[in-house]
């Protein structure tokens, strides 16, 4: 029975937390990791993952092509930058371990896949405050991962949507 005991006080006590935070460089998204770093302990790994737009077909006429592999490359650099700059921006810290990362793609299904993989305990991303139109026409990352979430998910309000709120 010890040797019971003690697989639970390993696995639930002493085990590393995962953290997983996906950002999209705007307030919202900093109020959330700004959350997850004050909500991380000393031996947590923070994963703040930013899924940015990938470059998409020219439209038009005479830009009627796919954008060549030194344009992703370009693209995919600029938005790194852009990351970086952001990731600056963080006032909270955090004893544990930060990581980072950036890709281009959909961030529902990225954010999905990376806590699945990472077999991460929390996933938080920051709430925007849109009007029900705006979500009916453009969609909500955060409705559609804590609707899809194999994890619990924090969804941390923008500041500026309090505000708006309590006017």
């Amino acid at each position: 029975w010890l040797v019971g005991w003690l697989v639970v006080f390993f696995v639930f006590v002493l085990k590393m937390g995962v953290i997983v935070v996906g950002v999209d460089l705007s307030d919202a998204s900093l109020d959330a990791l700004n959350f997850a770093l004050k909500l991380a302990h000393k031996d947590d790994e923070v994963h703040v993952v930013y899924v940015f737009e990938p470059l998409s077909n020219f439209v038009g006429s005479q830009f009627a092509h796919d954008p060549t592999p030194e344009q992703h490359e370009k693209w995919g650099k600029r938005a790194s930058a852009q990351f970086e700059e952001f990731m600056k921006k963080a006032e909270a810290t955090c004893e544990g371990a930060v990581k980072t990362s950036s890709m281009p793609g959909d961030p529902r299904t990225h954010l999905l896949d990376l806590v699945v993989e990472l077999d991460a305990d929390q996933l938080v991303v920051g709430s925007h405050g849109k009007s029900f139109l705006q979500r009916a026409l453009l969609g909500s990352v955060s409705t559609h991962i804590t609707k899809h979430s194999p994890i619990p998910v924090t969804v941390v309000p923008s500041k500026s949507h309090e505000s708006r709120s309590t006017m």
